[in-house]
């Protein structure tokens, strides 16, 4: 994989998986099957992680029943346990993509601390209205919270 050789690549190709997802379903198959591959690595930093967090937060919604995919189980461990930046780009990704645990994000909102707190709170509102309105502690929380839902 290129981001084990060349790991300044990342924000390049998570925009590469992005820009090729929406070219139709079977790329936006493939980008997730890339994804899934490169998430099952250890050899990611956790600046890797936030790029490709990112990336997998822009790929189109995936229609139908069926195992989500490798990277949305990644993005719930990193909201669980990874550093504050990428569990915040982590929970954006799962609130934009309508995938995961709402209550993992809810429990998220104070672990990554009060810089990172509204970028968590907003994938959680993305998620789930309600669960983040019961978790809404000030302005700016009810702010996003109504910003988030749709017209």
């Amino acid at each position: 994989m290129i981001l084990t050789h060349e790991p300044a690549l990342a924000p390049q190709i998570a925009a590469y998986l992005v820009a090729f997802a929406q070219s139709g379903p079977e790329a936006a198959r493939s980008a997730r099957d890339a994804l899934d591959d490169v998430v099952g690595s250890d050899l990611i930093s956790p600046w890797q992680g936030m790029w490709l967090a990112h990336a997998a937060g822009g790929l189109p919604r995936r229609r139908g029943v069926g195992w989500p995919g490798r990277h949305v189980d990644w993005l719930e461990q990193c909201v669980q346990s990874g550093p504050p930046g990428l569990a915040v780009t982590a929970a954006m990704a799962l609130g934009r993509r309508r995938k995961g645990d709402p209550a993992l994000l809810a429990g998220a909102l104070d672990r990554v601390g009060p810089g990172w707190r509204p970028l968590a709170f907003l994938g959680l509102a993305l998620l789930d209205d309600r669960t983040a309105s019961q978790s809404a502690s000030d302005a700016l929380d009810r702010a996003l919270l109504s910003g988030a839902r749709p017209s």
